[in-house]
């Protein structure tokens, strides 16, 4: 922390990180990862919801190409928690959770034909206790049932890294803006944190990777609970999702946009009828 004391004898909360801006991470699609080492407060969870931002620069067609966006898991061990990732057999995005009843997966079919290269995608996975939810810019595209608590697994979480341990093909993009949470975020606050990202103190939140540190090799938790992750290889990149008005229809268009931020305003010349 910026404001570390080593004369402190606990922590008030007050702890304060570099951000230095608005930056992600660039992923050389190589040997590129951010490892968090696994702490009490990712474990133990009843429901869960990974929110992050991704620009692909490739899909995954082959089985060396899958990789994940975010999982918390160890090879060879299939106890998994939680994983974001593109499958490398199948043209599939999947959020999957797995509980002390079973496991089930919210799969986006064909995601090669409805996400773009070179363009930023907000992802939201949710776990409430009945529904593995999957969401892209807000919008739900898949849904699995499941019941039980998330299983537990005391691993680190690891961003980026491919999902065939054999293969030294990881992520080939960017990331942004990623969080974890202990609840289900609704609907409605995946929206609301798609224009207006978490501060860190909401309820439930339990890591949120800012992304804004802009220098060095770690990537800061904002949250309050320290789960910092160690960056291996991916670089600083301004390179960040541009919100904006994206109805061309509007005085204010903004081409470069990627997702609306409900700012847009139309011809208003006075008081007319048809």
């Amino acid at each position: 922390a910026t404001n570390y004391n080593p004369d402190a004898d606990f922590d008030d909360g007050s702890c304060t990180y570099p951000d230095a801006g608005d930056y992600s991470l660039s992923f050389d699609g190589e040997d590129d990862w951010v490892e968090v080492e696994g702490s009490e407060n990712l474990d133990g969870m009843q429901q869960i919801t990974v929110q992050l931002w991704v620009r692909l620069a490739e899909y995954s067609a082959d089985q060396d190409k899958g990789i994940n966006f975010i999982t918390k898991s160890e090879h060879p061990s299939d106890d998994i928690p939680f994983n974001m990732y593109t499958a490398g057999d199948e043209d599939r995005l999947t959020f999957r959770v797995m509980t002390t009843d079973s496991s089930a997966g919210a799969n986006f079919w064909n995601y090669s034909g409805q996400m773009n290269l070179n363009q930023w995608y907000h992802l939201s996975g949710t776990y409430d206790g009945q529904n593995v939810s999957l969401y892209l810019d807000g919008i739900l595209i898949a849904q699995s049932t499941l019941t039980g608590s998330v299983i537990d697994n005391n691993v680190p979480i690891s961003m980026g890294n491919t999902i065939n341990p054999t293969s030294n093909k990881n992520f080939f993009g960017y990331l942004d803006k990623l969080s974890l949470w202990s609840t289900a975020l609704s609907q409605e606050e995946i929206q609301s944190y798609m224009t207006t990202p978490p501060v860190g103190n909401e309820e439930g939140i339990v890591a949120n990777w800012k992304f804004n540190a802009g220098e060095g090799d770690i990537l800061y938790d904002h949250s309050g609970n320290a789960n910092h992750g160690t960056i291996n290889g991916a670089t600083w990149s301004d390179d960040v999702p541009t919100p904006g008005c994206t109805d061309s229809t509007a005085t204010n268009y903004n081409p470069d946009a990627d997702f609306d931020d409900g700012s847009c305003t139309y011809p208003d010349a006075g008081d007319y009828s048809l």
